[in-house]
């Protein structure tokens, strides 16, 4: 499974793992919480315990600053429905890359060859 397909899966299940009615326009907070314990448990099938953490994290931000609670709310009617508007795949895509990429890669040192002087 691709990475982005992977981390498409796991914005599903972050979607799918509870809901609660709400007036207010942000994502409840203890949905919130509930999604990222769903995360990392969805993800630990196919990443590390601190790639999984750092994923989730940056998922719940980036929908907490780009998704209020009524385009939550319409995201898992769609995700229930398996019928997701392109701009909701979009949305969702750009979320994955963007946590993708801020995952914390390995560094690999490099040595350096001392100079002919």
């Amino acid at each position: 499974m691709g990475i982005i397909k992977a981390l498409r899966y796991f914005l599903v299940i972050f979607m799918f793992s509870g809901y609660t009615a709400a007036a207010a326009q942000e994502i409840p907070l203890p949905l919130l919480e509930s999604d990222r314990k769903s995360c990392k448990a969805s993800c630990t099938q196919t990443f590390s315990g601190k790639e999984c953490t750092q994923l989730c994290d940056c998922t719940i931000s980036a929908f907490r600053q780009k998704v209020d609670f009524d385009h939550y709310l319409q995201l898992i009617a769609e995700i229930s429905q398996n019928k997701l508007s392109k701009a909701n795949i979009t949305l969702m895509d750009n979320i994955a890359l963007q946590c993708m990429s801020n995952v914390e890669k390995p560094t690999v040192l490099a040595v350096s060859q001392p100079s002919k002087q």
